[in-house]
């Protein structure tokens, strides 16, 4: 299975340049793009579920559920490891966590 680095490992010196002044476009308008904070539940290691920025509370509501569940079913301690962190996000990716949701 070919990745990025495949490709452009395939590629030539006008080629590499034209790539990295596309990257570097792509870049600066995602660093341009208005940032909003996602709030996420997780075990330390995996994300269990992203909330918009304005839902804390019901994120905070969410992972207390989670805790009840991990307690009723006997989870082993290291299953009962929750964290409420944040992060911030381009507009433009904001969706796509958001789907991330099981």
């Amino acid at each position: 299975m070919g990745g990025i680095k495949d490709f452009l490992d395939g590629l030539d010196l006008d080629q590499l340049g034209h790539a990295k002044s596309e990257i570097d476009r792509l870049i600066a308008k995602k660093n341009a793009e208005p940032k909003h904070r996602l709030w996420m539940v997780s075990t330390g290691m995996l994300v269990l579920k992203y909330f918009p920025g304005g839902d804390y509370v019901k994120a905070a509501e969410w992972m207390l559920d989670k805790a009840k569940e991990n307690e009723a079913s006997h989870a082993a301690n290291s299953d009962k490891q929750l964290e409420l962190t944040y992060i911030v996000v381009g507009e433009s990716e904001v969706a796509s966590y958001l789907s991330h949701n099981r």
